[in-house]
């Protein structure tokens, strides 16, 4: 279409189709010469005329793009544009010389060229590969090269994957390379995981290898890995290490996992944990529990929805009455005193009045104004979060004054903050009532700016369509011509509606036009 329209006025302008042909073709061997390889492709593009460029020049630009790694994309739109692909021979021998082991240089470029890698430079890659880690560096080099790796590359992969406990990938690098194990590679793994106290690691690999730790554990080495899995509440795995090691868990971590298994209401491996260790919860623990189950239970409640709130609340409740009943200890009053002036001090209104009814205390109606006050301060300090959540919680709408809704739009608006903008819109049900004028000034500093994004933005924040002057929007257009920003032309028509004028399509024929001036301002 674009092509169409410039041949159109070209004719009117006497210019013949050859000889316009050959202005765009003088144009883009200017856009390669100063290296806009990114408006040649674009050129090309648009209009749909192939580049005559000398082979050997693009050759030697490929070869400046290769050595240089971060011109891969520039490559790529030279390729693209001039469909020459870059010669093997060439990139093969740059290959050898440069970049040595940064694999996923290579990998962009031979992608992107479709030039294989040397063979001896294949197995350096292998060795680097496995040093940063990972099967997949390993299969993705066979996949680009059909090469395997030698077996002093498998070697080292199989340290690597024996200290990382990568053992499906090195299965499957065993069964790629055909080498096997030995039992020195084992037990200095095994050496290796207990020194970072990995005990899980050493149990893993003693049954995949059959090959037995030549050495005893003391408390120091398992004490870590207990740890880890009481935390993790891997209670099975944790029986299995202790009768593994013959080394009991110590009383510190046993009560550390009952406060994690308390508050989060996990009586079940609680009474496991009780069965494995034979140590009973301390008093304290259950009560600093209490403590932090209370306000778990009831913190989160003015984030929810009411569907999330009947779907969370209950279990989180139910827990809390279950392990009263599992331990036989009540709530102190000291605890109670605590929670209830936490939720005072963060206006957790909703949280409040669970948690007022959950002890028992007479329950206070929720005074609707003192919630409609607190929206108010919430608009005016533009925490807009805290309104949304507490209108979800209980089901209140805002009903915050109009003027103190229009002056946070007039805020948002200066401070250029569209997202927050059309959250208020969202919370408030009230349409802001900026000035028009106002409104297209800043449409109009977004076109100067050139920033089409921010503008459409805007544009659905406020609902006002751009109507600016044809005459701005034309002078734009042949800015954007001058300066080549052929994005920036398309995207001021499509926000805009306004077509270019003659003018301006006389002009872009007129760059194009420009032969010895072409590469310097472009």
């Amino acid at each position: 279409m674009v092509l169409e329209k410039l041949l159109e006025h070209a004719e009117a302008e006497g210019i013949g189709r050859e000889d316009f042909i050959e202005r765009v073709q003088q144009r883009q061997r200017n856009y390669f010469r100063i290296g806009l390889i990114g408006r040649l492709r674009d050129l090309v593009e648009l209009t749909g005329i192939e580049p005559q460029i000398p082979e050997e020049k693009v050759q030697q630009r490929y070869e400046k793009y290769i050595r240089n790694a971060s011109k891969s994309y520039d490559l790529k739109l030279l390729v693209e544009a001039t469909n020459l692909q870059p010669s093997k021979e060439m990139i093969q021998e740059i290959y050898r010389g440069m970049w040595r082991g940064r694999l996923e240089v290579f990998y962009e470029f031979v992608e992107a060229t479709g030039v294989e890698l040397p063979e001896d430079l294949v197995q350096e890659l292998y060795k680097k590969g496995i040093q940063e880690g990972g099967i997949d560096s390993l299969k993705k080099l066979m996949e680009f090269t059909g090469i395997k790796p030698d077996e002093n590359s498998v070697l080292e992969g199989y340290r690597a994957y024996l200290d990382k406990m990568n053992l499906d990938e090195l299965m499957e690098l065993r069964d790629l390379s055909g080498v096997e194990l030995s039992e020195d590679l084992v037990q200095q793994a095994y050496r290796n995981h207990l020194q970072d106290k990995n005990l899980d690691a050493i149990r893993e690999l003693i049954k995949f290898t059959g090959i037995k730790q030549a050495f005893k554990f003391k408390e120091e080495d398992v004490e870590e890995s207990y740890r880890a899995h009481l935390e993790e509440c891997n209670l099975d795995d944790l029986k299995s290490l202790v009768e593994f090691t013959e080394i009991q868990p110590s009383d510190d971590n046993v009560q550390d996992a009952y406060k994690n298994y308390m508050r989060d209401g996990r009586l079940d491996e609680l009474r496991k944990l009780m069965e494995i260790s034979g140590i009973q919860p301390s008093e304290g623990t259950v009560q600093e529990v209490y403590g932090k189950h209370l306000f778990k239970t009831f913190r989160d409640t003015s984030n929810w929805t009411k569907e999330k709130g009947e779907r969370e609340r209950r279990p989180l409740l139910k827990s809390l009455k279950d392990l009263i009943e599992f331990t036989g200890i009540e709530l102190s009053g000291e605890t109670i005193q605590e929670t209830y002036s936490t939720f005072v001090e963060q206006g957790n209104l909703d949280g409040l009045v669970e948690f007022k009814k959950f002890i028992g205390v007479k329950q206070e109606v929720l005074d609707e104004s003192l919630l409609q006050e607190f929206y108010k301060e919430c608009v005016e300090s533009r925490h807009l979060e805290w309104v949304e959540a507490l209108r979800e919680v209980t089901e209140i709408e805002p009903a915050v004054p109009d003027d103190i809704v229009q002056q946070a739009y007039r805020e948002d608006f200066l401070r250029d903050d569209p997202h927050r903008f059309v959250m208020l819109k969202r919370l408030s049900g009230i349409q802001p009532t900026l000035s028009r004028e106002d409104v297209q000034k800043k449409y109009m500093h977004y076109i100067r700016e050139k920033s089409m994004y921010r503008l459409k933005m805007w544009v659905e924040a406020t609902g006002i369509q751009p109507d600016l002057p044809e005459d701005f929007v034309q002078k734009k257009y042949c800015t954007f011509v001058r300066k080549g920003e052929l994005d920036d032309f398309k995207g001021l028509i499509e926000l805009t509606g306004i077509q270019p004028s003659e003018e301006v399509y006389r002009l872009f024929i007129g760059k194009l036009s420009e032969r010895k001036s072409a590469g310097k301002k472009t």
